[in-house]
């Protein structure tokens, strides 16, 4: 046992940072949820039922006091999944840098083409570009890092859409970001914005997975013929206030 203590330790020495922030990046407003999913196993252990999956929030504690497994969910009748999702606003330079980051608890059984996503209110300010996707993880070799994604650009939000490596892991995570500007001269003194994530239940391709749009209210809004193959959490919040 101490060993295995030993090991985990070792293994979170070597996680990347968790962020995107820069030297110069400064955090103005941030918000973290924590969500708690139980799907229900069909016949094909690789396939969850998406119909009865339910999703809820959970307190900081409760997430906290999950024993950390480092396994798969086990191929039983009933799996749960614990999400961390933390949505920040930084102040980059003049303009602003909006964040958001999903840290799985228990490492999920299904691994095909799932989707993370920053939602705004488009009423006063546009992306920018500056979009960056990695994904964190390990596995007993130690910790790798992996840039692979397909964009997806609304004057409303922006998402990443990316494939779960398939390897035996002992952390997840996923990180995306932006940079945001001014389309009005007058003063802005509040920025809204959203983070959501759809994990896929079932195995679904690049393409198909990239049939969806995103908003600051919706979150991630799937096209009705793709919306059976992925869960749901709630979107996560956070609202700036000052002047820029």
């Amino acid at each position: 046992m101490k060993k295995f203590y030993l090991y985990i330790l070792f293994c979170l020495v070597l996680i990347p940072s968790p962020s995107f922030a820069m030297k110069n990046d400064v955090l103005v407003s941030s918000e973290t949820k924590y969500y708690k999913t139980i799907y229900e196993s069909d016949s094909d252990v690789s396939v969850l039922s998406n119909v009865v999956d339910k999703t809820i929030e959970i307190s900081e504690q409760e997430y906290n006091d999950v024993y950390d497994d480092v396994k798969v969910m086990e191929s039983n009748s009933n799996q749960t999944s614990y999400k961390k999702i933390t949505i920040s606003i930084y102040k980059s330079g003049n303009d602003f840098k909006y964040e958001v980051n999903l840290e799985w608890k228990k490492i999920p059984k299904v691994r095909s083409n799932d989707i993370i996503a920053i939602g705004f209110d488009n009423k006063n300010i546009k992306a920018n570009g500056n979009y960056s996707f990695i994904q964190n993880f390990c596995t007993s070799d130690g910790c790798k890092s992996n840039n692979s994604y397909s964009l997806r650009t609304f004057s409303t939000g922006s998402s990443a859409t990316f494939s779960l490596p398939t390897s035996s892991l002992t952390y997840l995570n996923q990180i995306f970001s932006f940079t945001v500007v001014k389309k009005i001269t007058e003063k802005i003194i509040s920025q809204t914005i959203s983070g959501d994530y759809s994990h896929a239940t079932s195995k679904i391709n690049t393409n198909n997975a990239l049939k969806h749009s995103v908003d600051v209210d919706s979150g991630i809004k799937l096209y009705n013929s793709i919306s059976s193959y992925y869960d749901s959490i709630p979107v996560t919040k956070t609202t700036w206030t000052g002047s820029w």
